[in-house]
């Protein structure tokens, strides 16, 4: 059994829906996002992405970075060099001290690759805000060695 309600009880209850919801929403903006690091790529990149590297051979990697720094005053723009197997094959690593904002850094090391067991070569440039204990602003390049 159906039951109707009252057309006035009706009438009553939209114009009650229709007042709750017909103010003017006050605007509201959006809660600021902090603007991230990031390493946005690199240029004069030697040796070229796609070179074979030879085992046993000393080779000089350089690249210049492009970085934007935000969450901090300052930061360390890093160059790190590993085998497969994430080994390093540094005995130190060239750093940039950095500023806050856009900036260009080039990083450069000649490392001598062992003559047997690396199949290939990662290079990382890794932005490090003062302070931060990880990151993840970093370019990654890889090389095959023969």
């Amino acid at each position: 059994m159906v039951t109707r309600a009252p057309v006035s009880t009706t009438t009553l209850l939209l114009a009650l829906a229709a007042a709750g919801c017909g103010g003017t929403a006050t605007p509201t903006a959006p809660a600021p996002v902090a603007a991230a690091d990031a390493v946005a790529g690199v240029t004069g990149l030697s040796p070229a992405v796609g070179t074979t590297l030879a085992a046993g051979q000393p080779v000089t990697v350089t690249g210049t970075v492009s970085y934007t720094l935000n969450s901090a005053g300052t930061g360390v723009l890093y160059m790190i060099i590993q085998d497969q197997a994430d080994k390093s094959l540094q005995t130190t690593q060239p750093t940039a001290e950095v500023v806050k904002g856009p900036g260009e850094v080039t990083l450069s090391q000649t490392i001598t690759l062992p003559p047997t067991g690396v199949t290939g070569v990662r290079l990382f440039f890794a932005l490090l805000p003062a302070g931060a204990k990880a990151t993840n602003s970093t370019v990654v390049i890889t090389y095959p060695v023969k």
